[in-house]
């Protein structure tokens, strides 16, 4: 049981890493162009 909910919430912190980036990746491409 907890070791699902580990994964499931880390699982939440990869997912909020990548649109992280990809909105800061976004931002500075409005930017610079």
């Amino acid at each position: 049981m907890f070791e699902s909910s580990l994964t499931y919430s880390s699982d939440l912190v990869g997912v909020g890493s990548v649109s992280l980036v990809n909105s800061i990746t976004q931002y500075l491409l409005a930017l610079f162009t």
